[in-house]
């Protein structure tokens, strides 16, 4: 090998060394990419199952819901609920010693004076 190293010059002692590294480096890209194509197909495959499963399920609650619709009901219970809340605050807010009474008072003698 040193009798080929002196016989090629210099600017080329590089060059060839690239050249085979690239000859022994294609062999190896063939059998990878036939494997990856495997791999894209299942990676598909397991995929289409997958959204089919989901969209089953999206039809099935879609249905449902379709079938059995509780949104009136829920929406009586939320009112319901905010009228029996609102009477709560405004009978606490009435009372005598309630704080926004103790601050509407000051706020009136501090103005009107009293």
């Amino acid at each position: 090998m040193a009798k080929k190293n002196n016989d090629i010059p210099d600017d080329l002692i590089g060059f060839k060394e690239f050249i085979e590294y690239e000859e022994k480096k294609r062999p190896t890209h063939s059998r990878r990419s036939k494997s990856s194509g495997l791999h894209h197909l299942s990676f598909l495959e397991s995929e289409s199952q997958r959204l089919s499963k989901t969209l089953e399920l999206c039809e099935e609650q879609t249905f449902g819901i379709n079938r059995y619709p509780q949104d009136k009901k829920i929406l009586e219970k939320q009112d319901q609920l905010i009228e029996k809340n609102r009477m709560i605050i405004i009978e606490l807010l009435r009372r005598k010693d309630s704080p926004l009474t103790k601050n509407l008072t000051e706020i009136f003698k501090i103005h009107f004076g009293n």
